[in-house]
């Protein structure tokens, strides 16, 4: 499916930040997964605008926090900037309506080169990613009010994380309910592990921001003659505020210069084990959900099924 933006709407954006004398002089699209990106080069800005469009089509499949998550993307780079942590520098966030139909984040355009590109073993590298490991500590310290997400209608904010955990539980649950991926069996079994550890979710009882989606393709890096430089943490429009332990489930691909730069978490407490239990199980059923429904990758889906089934066992165990 061509999900291309007419030219003539890039323009009305480029024209409405930079005026209509402006000359785009390059525009390219570079993908997106739940929204449409566009590298846009002018002669009024060096590097270029980064355009990310919300992407209308097929919303269907979507649960809700994916449908409105530009908003809190903005407020979540303004966050980090304000903690000194490098990120995206916003130039406009345009909500429906109000340039185009579509809502739209624009920020500026930094150059970057693979974080896997680094080697982890060799000195340049081992402090790269001890940079990074620093400033995943320093985003986890940010605290707001609310548990959840952020969103300019103040959707999607609880009062407690074992309250945001159940409502996230129940939408991602029903979602799957729609293309009938899993039987009754299984709903129980899921809603029973939630319930029966209110007491570990309940242990949360600060909102620290989580990515909740810290890839290495969601952080950016350059190298500058020998030397690799730590340049943003970006893609947050999964962000939500809860346990940071969300975001070092998988963490298994960071290297020991990860965690001298973090430093200690509560990952090793039995409590944080039970959690990291419970993350994994429903990370693991929107990554089976997403990989069938919307991509049509049924090797994957069962994969990641079979480790889904594997953690329900063994937490009810």
């Amino acid at each position: 499916m061509d999900r291309r933006v007419p030219k003539n709407e890039i323009r009305k954006i480029i024209e409405d930040l930079c005026g209509n004398q402006v000359n785009i002089t390059n525009t390219l699209f570079i993908g997106g997964y739940a929204n449409s990106n566009y590298l846009v080069k002018t002669d009024v800005e060096e590097d270029g605008f980064v355009i990310k469009l919300v992407e209308p089509l097929e919303f269907q499949s979507w649960l809700r926090f994916e449908k409105s998550s530009l908003s809190g993307e903005a407020y979540c780079y303004k966050l980090l900037r304000e903690h000194g942590i490098p990120t995206l520098d916003v130039i406009k966030y345009s909500p429906p309506g109000e340039i185009i139909n579509q809502e739209y984040l624009v920020t500026k355009y930094i150059p970057y080169i693979p974080f896997t590109s680094i080697p982890s073993n060799e000195d340049c590298g081992e402090k790269c990613y001890e940079v990074y490991g620093y400033y995943v500590k320093k985003m986890h310290q940010i605290q707001v009010k609310k548990f959840g997400f952020k969103r300019k209608d103040n959707w999607g904010e609880y009062s407690s994380w074992y309250d945001f955990v159940c409502a996230y539980t129940k939408e991602l649950l029903n979602k799957t309910r729609e293309y009938s991926l899993y039987d009754k069996h299984f709903y129980c079994s899921v809603n029973e592990i939630i319930k029966q550890n209110k007491k570990a979710l309940d242990k949360v009882i600060t909102p620290c921001m989580v990515h909740w989606d810290l890839g290495y393709g969601n952080v950016l890096v350059n190298k500058k003659e020998k030397e690799f430089s730590f340049e943003a943490i970006i893609d947050m429009g999964r962000c939500i505020f809860g346990d940071p332990l969300w975001d070092l489930v998988d963490s298994s691909y960071k290297p020991q210069a990860f965690w001298k730069g973090y430093g200690s978490s509560s990952k090793g407490t039995l409590d944080g084990i039970i959690r990291s239990k419970i993350y994994s199980i429903l990370d693991g059923i929107f990554d089976a959900y997403i990989s069938l429904i919307r991509f049509d990758n049924k090797e994957r889906y069962v994969r990641e099924n079979d480790v889904v089934i594997a953690s329900i066992k063994d937490i009810l165990n």
